[in-house]
């Protein structure tokens, strides 16, 4: 079935009734999206209400094949325009009908999901700086009928609005977005009316719903990895040469990457041949080592895609080729702690390198040294840093990939008055070479 030259749109406009029996129109509100957050499985099965909707009013269209139901004090609109699609908007709800070619899913800062229709594929943004799309395969179910969509969107705690995209066996596909708004004075209202019309929405007249592939056809044998080899030591400091079996397939080309189970760094592309050389160096700063600071296994990965008319198309994890190596970071370290100042209004710097904390008013609860910068800690290629006071250990991320200088005061201390420190005491900065050796510096105080 083809889509008429023509665009309907079917509004809903809210008619709540208020006190005495007047009637107060309720806004209608456009989607609002501020996060590239995916809408989970677990909201879209939030809005397939359960609730009694006897005594609700159905819309059907005949043409598109598809119909809901909504409360019967809500009035129905059909506007027409230009364009090749027919929508429904209100309480935060729409139903637009699209061709298949060019469509997309997703909302405002959000990479978002399209539909190839001719590799009958969706594909979600792109991955690795822009290297790749991934496939998307999984399903949300909507409505009664739990009609296969997929689905993107996003928000924040004040908005949120989401996109199923229905394929259908005839020409065209059927979009239901949902918008939300918490700071909408009839919030509840409208939600109960959003989730009834969307958990009541079916595909009617044989239109049924259909599923696009999960994987690119026809994948050609792709070529093993022979050097380095499984278990290989590899530097930091060192050119990294990689050499497959064979040349890589015409039109196939692969993401080369490090990866610990918590994180991962892009190396560089192999485009073509048998060959790929790297230095690490050059991708992976010092001070932006983070998991790859210390030394052991990692995997070495080859993520490999296909070049579709331009759009490359991750083939997925069934086609990576990895092997274990052994990193060695074997990059200069750094690490060095002194005192910002011999002289300040709460403390100073004795004769003996002590700090003395001036106690200027014992009553005032964090008057003394909060916020007030003592100790200066400059370092690189460093982890696991760490302040040890009397107080307990203070674990510091911030300190693990440092590139500058951060200062700090006595922060666990904040909330309490100077009166209730020790008399004297100690704080110890320290951090974690590649190696495991501990860099530290010991700092002593004394109260005034």
């Amino acid at each position: 079935m083809n889509l008429p030259n023509k665009k309907i749109i079917l509004i809903f406009v809210i008619l709540a009734i208020a006190v005495g029996g007047i009637y107060a129109v309720l806004k209608i509100r456009p989607g609002k999206f501020s996060t590239s957050q995916r809408a989970t499985s677990a909201t879209q099965t939030a809005l397939q209400s359960t609730a009694d909707r006897t005594g609700w009013k159905t819309y059907r269209n005949d043409t598109y094949g598809f119909a809901f139901q909504y409360p019967a004090n809500l009035t129905v609109v059909e506007q027409t325009n230009e364009d090749f699609e027919v929508g429904i908007d209100a309480i935060g709800f729409a139903v637009s009908v699209r061709e298949k070619t060019g469509l997309g899913i997703g909302g405002l800062n959000s990479v978002g999901t399209t539909y190839d229709k001719n590799l009958d594929l969706w594909i979600e943004g792109t991955y690795s700086g822009d290297v790749f799309s991934v496939i998307r395969c999984d399903t949300t179910p909507l409505g009664d009928q739990k009609i296969p969509t997929m689905a993107d969107g996003g928000g924040d705690v004040m908005y949120s609005s989401s996109e199923n995209a229905i394929l259908t066996d005839r020409s065209y596909a059927i979009i239901v977005t949902q918008s939300r708004d918490s700071e909408d004075p009839n919030e509840e209202t409208i939600n109960n009316a959003l989730s009834g019309a969307v958990g009541s929405f079916i595909l009617v007249d044989g239109v049924q719903a259909r599923q696009a592939q999960c994987a690119l056809p026809n994948v050609p044998t792709l070529p093993l990895i022979i050097s380095p080899t499984d278990q290989s030591v590899v530097y930091y400091s060192k050119p990294l040469s990689i050499q497959l079996a064979s040349n890589l397939p015409q039109g196939v080309g692969a993401v080369v990457s490090l990866e610990h189970p918590s994180s991962s760094i892009t190396l560089g592309t192999f485009l073509a041949g048998v060959n790929f050389t790297t230095h690490i160096a050059n991708v992976l700063p010092t001070n932006t080592i983070s998991e790859f600071q210390k030394n052991g296994a990692t995997d070495l990965v080859l993520k490999f895609y296909r070049d579709e008319g331009g759009t490359k198309i991750y083939l997925g994890q069934a086609y990576d080729k990895r092997i274990k190596i052994n990193f060695v970071n074997d990059a200069p370290y750094s690490f060095n702690a002194q005192i910002l100042s011999d002289a300040h209004e709460r403390w100073y710097v004795d004769s003996d390198g002590t700090i003395v904390l001036v106690n200027k008013d014992t009553s005032s609860v964090g008057n003394a040294i909060f916020f007030e910068r003592i100790v200066d800690v400059t370092a690189s290629n460093v982890y696991g840093c760490f302040i040890q006071s009397p107080w307990g250990l203070n674990t510091n991320s911030n300190l693990s990939n440092v590139g500058g200088h951060f200062a700090y005061g006595i922060d666990n201390k904040q909330a309490d008055p100077i009166s209730s420190y020790p008399k004297t005491f100690q704080q110890d900065f320290g951090c974690y070479a590649p190696d495991g050796t501990l860099l530290h510096k010991t700092f002593n105080y004394r109260l005034q």
